[in-house]
This record gives structure tokens, C-alpha cells and sequence, in this order.
């Protein structure tokens, strides 16, 4: 009786064991799956929440900039995006998405401006240079275009403003 009983219990383990193995693996499967195809349809990061752009959290921008960010040997992409925060108001933010063989992992955001004219997006080795410009009504009380750049960081834990 108490054989029985081992030999029960034994079996028991082993299939919540097999059980455990199958979930696992079908997490790691998913996780490859919900990479998305192409850049603009990847997941980002902005103000601590994960979004989708044009979705109505963000929209796509432009200015792509493409370099091995990671040193992969394929080609990742850094480019703008702008969220509306009021009517006639817009926040622009850089973003960079990885490209890896399962498809593109989308970045963390970095606050480049507010209503700002973007010129162009360039990149340096792992660092994306946004060009911009910017009104300032410190020279003259007319407002003034003045030019401006911010440098971003782009390594394996995100990107970091490096400098302005």
C-alpha cells in the first residue's frame, strides 16, 4: 500500500514537472511572437508606461536615423515621436528601436522638446544626435528660431540624454 502510494505521489511531481517545462517554454515562444515586424508597430516606453504608437499615446513622427546601436550586425533604427498633451500643444521625444532576429524591440523615450521644429536625426557610434529648432524670446521680444541639439546614449539599458 505505501508503494502504491509513492509511486503515486512520484507521478504526480513528474507531470506538474512536465507541466511546468511545457509553460515555460510556451512563455519564451510567446514572448518572440509579440516582438513586432517592423518599428512603428514596436512597444516603447514613455513616462513609465509601455505604448503603441498611433494609438492615440503617441504618434509617429520621423527623422530615422539607422546604425548598429547594439553591435549586432543588423540595423537598428532611432527616429521621433510626439505626444499631444493639449490642443496646439506637442511634445516631441526620441526613441530607438533594437532589431533583433525575433523582430524589433522597441526602446525607452527621451524628452527632446516642446514644440520644437525638428531638422534632422543623426547618429555617431551608439550616440543619435536630434537637431532642432526652438523659439526664444531672450534676445528680442519677437520670437526667434535658434538651433539646437540633443545627444542621446543608446546602449543596452535604453537611451540617456548625454548632452545639449
Amino acid at each position: 500500500m505505501n508503494k502504491n502510494v509513492l509511486v503515486g505521489a512520484l507521478s504526480i511531481v513528474i507531470l506538474i514537472g512536465i507541466a511546468f517545462w511545457f509553460t515555460q517554454n510556451k512563455t519564451v515562444e510567446e514572448e518572440i511572437d509579440t516582438l513586432a515586424q517592423d518599428y512603428i508597430s514596436a512597444t516603447y516606453e514613455l513616462d513609465g508606461e509601455t505604448i503603441t504608437l498611433n494609438t492615440g499615446d503617441a504618434a509617429y513622427f520621423g527623422n530615422e536615423t539607422f546604425g548598429d546601436f547594439n553591435a549586432d550586425g543588423r540595423e537598428d533604427v532611432a527616429f521621433l515621436i510626439t505626444r499631444e498633451v493639449e490642443v496646439g500643444q506637442r511634445l516631441f521625444y526620441a526613441v530607438a528601436a533594437l532589431n533583433l532576429e525575433e523582430g524589433y524591440e522597441g526602446m525607452n523615450a527621451v524628452f527632446i522638446g516642446n514644440n520644437i521644429s525638428p531638422q534632422s536625426t543623426e547618429n555617431g557610434e551608439n550616440i543619435v544626435i536630434v537637431n532642432y529648432g526652438t523659439d526664444s524670446q531672450v534676445a528680442s521680444p519677437e520670437s526667434a528660431t535658434i538651433g539646437a541639439s540633443t545627444f542621446i546614449l543608446v546602449s543596452n539599458t535604453g537611451l540617456e540624454i548625454v548632452g545639449q
